[in-house]
This record gives C-alpha cells, sequence and structure tokens, in this order.
C-alpha cells in the first residue's frame, strides 16, 4: 500500500496503520479501475483481509472523528475504501475477505447486498439467519472438521476448507507456483 504506516506490513496493526493501509487500498482500486483489459491482466491479485470486521470498523469511524476537520468527509475515507473494494474491488481484481459482518450502521447496507458470497461454519441459527438472510434455515452442524457452508446466489453448498497453520499460508500465498505447497 502507498504512503505511511500502511506500507507493507502493518508491523503493530495499529488502528492508523489499518486506517492508512485501507486509504492505500483505496487509492490502487481507484488506479486499478482506469488500468485496460490488458494492464490489469498483468496486475497481481490482492486479497484483503479484516479479522473482527465489525470491531474494526467501529475503531477506524471513531479515530476518524478524532481528528477529522469541519471540511474534510464525514465517513472514514479508510471506510470508504473498504466500501469501494467490496462493492467494485472483483472488477480490479482486488478480493476482501471479512470475519464478522459490519453492521449497516458502519457500511450503510446490508450484508446480503455487499457479499456476493458468504462461507460460514459453526455458527448458530441466529448468527446463520443475520448472515444468510435470503437462504433457507441454518444446516445442522456437522461433526467433521473444516466443514461449511458456502452462500451464494441464495443457494446454499456445503464444503470442505483446508487446514493450513499460519506458516503455511504465508508459505502459500508468498509462492503459490512452488510445487512444495
Amino acid at each position: 500500500m502507498p504512503g505511511g504506516q500502511g506500507s507493507g506490513r502493518l508491523g503493530r496493526l495499529t488502528v492508523a496503520g489499518i486506517h492508512d493501509a485501507l486509504t492505500g487500498l483505496g487509492e490502487e482500486l481507484a488506479h486499478r479501475l482506469d488500468l485496460t483489459d490488458t494492464e490489469l491482466a498483468a496486475a497481481p491479485r490482492l486479497i484483503v483481509s479484516m479479522d473482527s470486521a465489525h470491531s474494526t470498523l467501529r475503531q477506524l469511524t471513531r479515530y476518524w472523528e478524532t481528528f477529522r476537520g469541519k471540511d474534510d468527509p464525514r465517513t472514514s475515507p479508510a471506510v470508504t475504501a473498504l466500501e469501494a473494494a467490496l462493492w467494485s474491488g472483483r472488477a480490479a481484481r482486488v478480493h476482501v475477505i471479512l470475519d464478522g459482518t459490519p453492521t449497516t450502521s458502519l457500511l450503510g447496507a446490508a450484508p446480503h447486498e455487499l457479499f456476493g458470497t458468504v462461507v460460514l461454519a459453526r455458527v448458530s441459527a441466529t448468527t446463520w439467519q443475520r448472515l444468510a438472510p435470503l437462504t433457507a434455515p441454518a444446516p445442522k452442524p456437522s461433526k467433521h472438521r473444516g466443514r461449511g457452508h458456502v452462500i451464494q446466489h441464495g443457494e446454499v453448498h456445503e464444503t470442505q476448507a483446508i487446514w493450513m497453520t499460519d506458516a503455511d499460508v504465508v508459505t502459500w500465498l508468498t509462492d503459490p507456483n512452488d510445487p512444495a505447497n
């Protein structure tokens, strides 16, 4: 990500660093949306992952309120950039994975309007209804490790996740073409 604490790894993962990283993501997204199809095809795919999305967005909102000037936008540029990535990121080879769903007050739309694909595993019926309201009732939980459900276009598909250690994930993300991965 260009600029400030958002460059490269976020180090201590401060709210300021996350804010800078998301603002940089917004700039990168805008740049990518202006590329030709050939230029975009050569651009690396970006995957943005945010843990505890609701809490993180709430902290970003509070952070922005602490120093926002009267002429600055009311909504944090970091939150605006995340919204843009959720709505148009796929067109620019930018993909967002949120752990937890932010409330509608933080992103301004219902979860089923923001996310084309929802992946759920081991959730209560109440959580299922909140995150996948357009589908049938929650399926019975599986006793198989790594089993979950993918909800896409209102249809539920049972799936099996690959179990990887943190080190395996880092290795796979940094060198996905390595045959040892």
